[in-house]
């Protein structure tokens, strides 16, 4: 009676600290959903923020009831099937069976769910409000927009799938786990030879001995006196070394071929849908990789090259006909309990992937890298021709300037300005050169370089241009960084490209934090507010932000000192 007591205490306990975890996740997930909601209010962005919301929840509903509801249909014919196959003289719980399955059901729909909603919402939106370019690529002849648009959208989705196969699969297995649990079978029951050997040794030896099956006679049961005792005591370890002490040998349960024959047959029908449809989504992966090689960078210019179109397209066509093969050659092998057969087409597509892989790098830099101009030509031409289409310039009227060798010092005298800005510096290393001595913080990057012109000391001067900018990977992933304390950028970095310094570096003539000039014809102008005005300004925009925030929250996204912002709060309370 105690222990069913103490049973339902602890059961009791657990019933309210997982109500406990609950709520509190829920009072999480809400702060930040309002939060969010006020900050996309405040920048008049709500359309935004209820399109966002509206799509998830358009996505995670009918997601949530459909996958849990068939993954419980899904586990009840589980059961079903494994009761009708085992045998067993347990009797089991169905109603805490049915609590399990539901369980087990409603997290992998939530998991699902999450997963889509997460993966989907924007790839969604995408795909369903997409346009025609009335373009198509050369390779395969399709609407660019189904690049721009849609190719995304089946690719995640595609590879959320073969996740959630793989989850599929875990679930099949922890519930067969449950179920051998709740009803296990009676060849699992049956007694090795081994066990029926130990314990009938056990049993002999016992009575051989006089002791554990003794009489009641006696001081100690099965003995007339003690030299009696360790007399036979002695004689146990003369005859065989074995102690009369020895405990009678546990039966042991057997688990050996037959057994696994006896799960292989019930999860055999699990077994041949989850392998098939793996093999045919990992082919559909490789149908749908063939388009990724139009953003390839393997040759010399960006998209599909000579070694994409000759040797990689060919390995993924080769491996997705060899899935359908792995899928069948699967279903044959489960079926008549052939592994080998099963295992054949997976190990020729591993074969194949590896060969691909050193088979284009030696196309490539065999037989292409020393006859570019002539394999590549084709891929040139088609780069050339959408790039020009996709900037507008496919319908420029094109105008021939013959140029001649004659180039005079009188030329380059009236010509001073462009020889004058010849650069003698490239964007790759002012790039690196930025990033090493400019970023200054850690999360600062620069991104790339470009190229402006400024009138420096009455000369018009070609320069390198490059935005201090936010590198989201260094910052840590909180509301607070990201929208209000590392927000944006800082200033910009310029340097001459037809000079350097002593020491072989860009000539800076914009620099550091906060950006300097170093030069007088270039003014910077900031717009800066001392702390007290920035405060004031804060209290008329958001009164009702300051009487809840924090003086850090309020100090990291004002640029002040959080001491400063205290003492402002302070004069604020004493005046009213």
């Amino acid at each position: 009676m105690n222990s069913s007591g103490e049973k339902k205490k602890r059961h009791a306990g657990l019933k309210v600290l997982i109500v406990i975890a609950v709520l509190v996740f829920l009072f999480l997930c809400l702060i930040g959903f309002i939060t969010d909601f006020l900050w996309f209010k405040e920048l008049d962005y709500v359309s935004v923020f209820l399109t966002k919301l509206l799509t998830q929840l358009k996505i995670g509903i009918p997601t949530f009831i459909v996958v849990t509801f068939l993954a419980y249909v899904y586990l009840k014919f589980l059961k079903r099937g494994y009761f009708k196959k085992v045998v067993s003289d347990e009797v089991t719980d169905h109603r805490r069976l049915n609590i399990i399955s539901w369980s087990l059901a409603g997290i992998y729909g939530a998991i699902t769910t999450f997963f889509a909603v997460k993966k989907l919402w924007f790839l969604l939106l995408q795909f369903v409000n997409s346009t025609g370019f009335d373009k198509k690529d050369p390779l395969y002849n399709i609407d660019i927009s189904f690049y721009v648009f849609k190719l995304d959208f089946i690719e995640e989705a595609n590879q959320l799938l073969i996740v959630l196969l793989i989850a599929f699969a875990l679930l099949t297995v922890i519930y067969y786990s449950v179920l051998l649990s709740v009803r296990t079978p009676q060849i699992f029951e049956r007694v090795s030879d081994d066990a029926k050997e130990d314990s009938g040794a056990s049993e002999e030896n016992a009575q051989s001995s006089g002791y554990g099956g003794g009489t009641a006679g006696g001081q100690f049961g099965g003995f007339d006196n003690i030299n009696d005792m360790f007399g036979k005591f002695a004689k146990s370890f003369q005859n065989g070394g074995k102690s009369p002490f020895q405990k009678t040998a546990k039966p042991k349960k057997q688990f050996d071929h037959s057994n696994l024959k006896l799960l292989i047959s019930i999860a055999e029908k699990q077994l041949i849908i989850v392998g098939v449809l793996f093999f045919l989504m990992v082919g559909v992966n490789f149908f749908l990789k063939q388009y990724d090689l139009l953003f390839g960078s393997t040759g010399t210019v960006y998209g599909a090259g000579f070694t994409d179109v000759m040797v990689t397209l060919w390995v993924y066509r080769i491996i997705m006909g060899l899935s359908v093969l792995a899928a069948i050659g699967f279903a044959v092998g489960i079926t008549k309990k052939k592994f080998k057969p099963a295992a054949i087409a997976p190990i020729a597509m591993l074969i194949v992937g590896a060969v691909g892989v050193g088979g284009a790098l030696v196309v490539q830099n065999l037989v292409v890298t020393p006859d570019e101009i002539n394999k590549e030509s084709k891929y040139l031409e088609r780069n050339i021709e959408y790039t020009q289409s996709a900037y507008g310039l496919n319908e420029v009227d094109m105008k021939g300037f013959e140029a001649n060798q004659n180039l005079t010092s009188q030329d380059i005298a009236n010509n001073s300005d462009t020889i004058s800005n010849i650069r003698i510096n490239d964007y790759a290393p002012a790039k690196t050169f930025y990033n090493q001595t400019q970023s200054i913080r850690q999360y600062y990057t620069f991104n790339d370089v470009d190229v402006d012109r400024y009138m420096i000391n009455g000369d018009y001067t070609q320069t390198f241009l490059s935005a201090r900018e936010i590198d989201e990977e260094k910052i840590s992933d909180t509301w607070l960084n990201k929208h209000l304390k590392y927000t944006h950028g800082y200033g910009v970095t310029l340097s001459r490209v037809d000079k350097i310094t002593s020491s072989g570096q860009p000539d800076m003539l914009i620099d550091s934090i906060p950006p300097v000039s170093r030069v007088d014809e270039i003014n910077i102008k900031r717009l800066y507010l001392p702390g007290n005005k920035r405060y004031e300004w804060f209290c008329k925009k958001w009164p009702e932000v300051d009487q809840i925030a924090s003086n850090q929250q309020i100090a990291s996204f004002l640029g002040i000192r959080s001491e400063s912002l205290s003492r402002l709060r302070h004069q604020k309370r004493k005046h009213q």
